[in-house]
């Protein structure tokens, strides 16, 4: 694995983007331990999604301009890598040996990407749904 990189969850990045004091804290630290700080499209399009949504809804109320310019902010500041190509034969193997169903689908996806890329680490606020993913280490 790939142990000096780390893929940051899409709930960080939108708490970094609201300037969240203590994910800001918490970046800065990893920063020094591990160097780089990883972003994959599905970070990207899930910023999207809370963005855009009405505040009412639980989302940012952006216009699309607006998320456009946060999107560009992001991976100005951290380092986004594309999917790969077999990205979906990691995420239907770890659906399948998991047991994973519904919207858990979303979070193998990363951990399908992690794989992909031989990443180790994750930081996110929802630690426990990855806990079944016990080759990865949440931080």
């Amino acid at each position: 694995m790939m142990s000096n990189l780390v893929l940051l969850d899409t709930g960080v990045v939108l708490r970094y983007i609201t300037g969240d004091v203590d994910v800001l804290q918490r970046i800065r630290e990893l920063r020094n331990q591990f160097g780089a700080l990883l972003i994959c499209p599905q970070v990207l399009y899930e910023f999207w999604v809370v963005a855009t949504r009405f505040q009412a809804q639980g989302g940012f109320g952006l216009k699309p301009d607006q998320a456009g310019q946060f999107v560009n902010q992001i991976v100005d500041v951290f380092t986004l890598l594309p999917d790969p190509e077999d990205l979906w034969v990691y995420w239907v193997q770890l659906c399948v040996r998991h047991g994973v169903s519904g919207r858990q689908a979303h979070d193998a996806r990363l951990v399908a990407w992690m794989d992909a890329y031989r990443i180790s680490h994750l930081y996110t606020l929802n630690a426990s749904d990855f806990r079944r993913y016990t080759h990865i280490q949440t931080v």
